[in-house]
């Protein structure tokens, strides 16, 4: 069982034309076979809209399979939307640390307060 008082933070990526992109990074969850959002997750992406006031939200599930340079590409085409954020699904908790590094180096990054 989650503790509903640990917290998922998220971030601000920006790239080098000054666009920014919120962002989560989570773990992927099922229940009877499908796709869920923790409370935890669901926490996170309501503290996000009421901080930044992006309520589209753009969801990549991230497997081991899946090459990050692809991943990376794939963000950064989507940094100039503005009404948006995104959230990552990680297959496991290495990916999503190896997700996070990948980010951190192509990116400046700073946690949304």
């Amino acid at each position: 069982m989650v503790n509903s008082t640990k917290m998922i933070p998220s971030f601000y990526a920006k790239d080098c034309n000054n666009n920014e992109m919120p962002f989560i990074i989570s773990l992927l969850t099922f229940k009877d076979g499908n796709a869920e959002f923790l409370p935890v997750v669901q926490n996170a992406i309501d503290r996000l809209v009421e901080r930044t006031k992006r309520d589209g939200m753009i969801i990549s599930t991230v497997s081991k399979n899946d090459p990050l340079d692809e991943v990376y590409r794939k963000f950064k085409k989507v940094m100039d939307i503005k009404d948006a954020f995104v959230l990552f699904r990680c297959q496991d908790d290495e990916v999503a640390a190896n997700l996070m590094e990948c980010i951190v180096k192509n990116f400046s990054v700073k946690q949304v307060n």
